[in-house]
């Protein structure tokens, strides 16, 4: 379920559990002798004290928060095992630094080589993969000298 309320954006980050939490509020109540009678908004903030009645995972609100959802148009990635995002750009950056001799290589070779072969295997791919992250690099020359118009 996905809350568009009170819990917006909430989920625990240990079970998963987004139906209810126990949260500590601020509220004004209209107290006399004989206790209290109503009160007006309870609130709450990013730091105040939370807890799942799921797993009993407990900490600060903020603690509980859902990773944003990612950009409309991400640039291409994979998500790994672990969940992190890995964009291509920064594998292709990991593999020319780490793993240079790889450089053209088919895409398991140098996720092997960078240690995130299973990560990636066993992870999510929405984005196509392509054959290789880092091409070798070209070899570069000098351009030619141009030619003497003047025939002195």
């Amino acid at each position: 379920m996905t809350n568009t309320n009170c819990l917006e954006g909430i989920k625990c980050p240990a079970c998963g559990n987004e139906d209810q939490f126990r949260i500590a509020g601020r509220a004004l109540f209209t107290v006399t002798d004989d206790g209290t009678e109503d009160h007006g908004d309870i609130e709450w903030d990013d730091d105040s004290y939370a807890d799942c009645p799921e797993c009993g995972r407990h900490g600060t609100l903020r603690d509980f928060r859902a990773e944003p959802a990612p950009p409309a148009d991400p640039a291409p990635y994979f998500r790994g095992a672990s969940g992190r995002r890995y964009s291509y750009a920064e594998v292709a950056d990991r593999i020319r630094k780490e793993a240079p001799h790889t450089l053209g290589q088919h895409i398991s070779v140098q996720l092997q080589a960078i240690g995130l072969y299973d990560e990636m295997k066993n992870g999510t791919t929405p984005c196509g993969l392509p054959f290789t992250f880092a091409e070798a690099a070209g070899v570069l020359r000098e351009p030619a000298a141009p030619a003497d118009r003047n025939p002195d």
